[in-house]
């Protein structure tokens, strides 16, 4: 199970990060070691672990000798922080924990919020051109292609919306975006490999019962052993920001309720379901 230590200096980073904007208290769960690694555990993080390149972590021994070594996900932590905000009554999160020779390492979470406004359909946060990033319409994007953006879209404005051109002009947005997303972490001499950036993209706006659920990865900052370094406030900032977005470009939802449940967010999605529907 996370180290107590772990624990601790997690809600102490929610406390020190979060202290200007808490309402209440945050409720934080966890499963994994704790539970004895449950079946259902297993089948939930099957996938997260393949995200890991190869699931493999590299021990260097010496001088260009290596041995690779797999660790599973053994645990993890979700919940949510109630916050004082017109737009944003939670910040909902999930992270995956590693625990390594009696230390725990936080790895790669998953934030959303739920925004009342609502959008038409999806838009996915998608790398496209010589190093631009921008959200994109879903409807744009097709498996036949790659789920590739196409270049009518950033060099022609076609198929651009006012919600995709407010999100995409605000540059330190995006820039925070980018910045909160990594390839590797590392330990010691052990590096942690995954793919943040997948099909469904690094950020997700997705309409549900005329409201919009909003997610985006984040890898923290340099990993330490039993230290959470997440800005929670950073994440706030961000959320908010897309939040103002979504208010000041609130479009008629046209598209049927879109979720993408994957590993890193299902524990989140279904808090927010509840949430939204008013089951909680």
């Amino acid at each position: 199970m996370a180290s107590s230590i772990f624990v601790n200096n997690f809600k102490e980073n929610i406390a020190k990060t979060m202290k200007n904007v808490l309402s209440d208290e945050p409720l934080i769960n966890y499963i994994g070691d704790k539970e004895n690694q449950a079946d259902s555990l297993k089948n939930n993080l099957a996938d997260f672990t393949k995200e890991f390149v190869g699931q493999a972590m590299t021990d260097f021994i010496g001088i260009g000798y290596s041995v690779k070594r797999q660790y599973e996900i053994n645990e993890m932590i979700f919940g949510y922080f109630p916050v004082h905000s017109s737009m944003l009554e939670k910040i909902y999160f999930q992270i995956g924990l590693v625990n390594l020779k009696g230390k725990t390492l936080a790895t790669l979470g998953e934030f959303g919020a739920i925004i009342s406004n609502s959008i038409k359909e999806p838009y996915l946060l998608k790398n496209y051109g010589w190093m631009s990033m921008g959200y994109v319409p879903l409807s744009l994007l097709s498996k036949e292609n790659k789920y590739d953006v196409p270049k009518s879209f950033y060099k022609n404005k076609e198929g651009i919306t006012g919600l995709s051109e407010s999100l995409n002009n605000d540059k330190k947005l995006i820039k925070s975006l980018y910045s909160a997303t990594a390839k590797s972490i590392s330990y010691g001499n052990t590096e942690f490999s995954f793919k943040a950036a997948d099909v469904i993209g690094l950020s997700q706006l997705l309409p549900y019962k005329g409201k919009s659920f909003v997610f985006f990865q984040n890898a923290g900052n340099a990993i330490v052993a039993d230290k959470s370094n997440y800005f929670f406030d950073a994440v706030h900032t961000s959320l908010s920001l897309i939040a103002e977005h979504i208010k000041n470009n609130e479009e008629s939802q046209i598209s049927q309720d879109i979720l993408f449940p994957t590993p890193y967010n299902d524990r989140i999605i279904k808090a927010m379901i509840e949430n939204a529907i008013g089951t909680t």
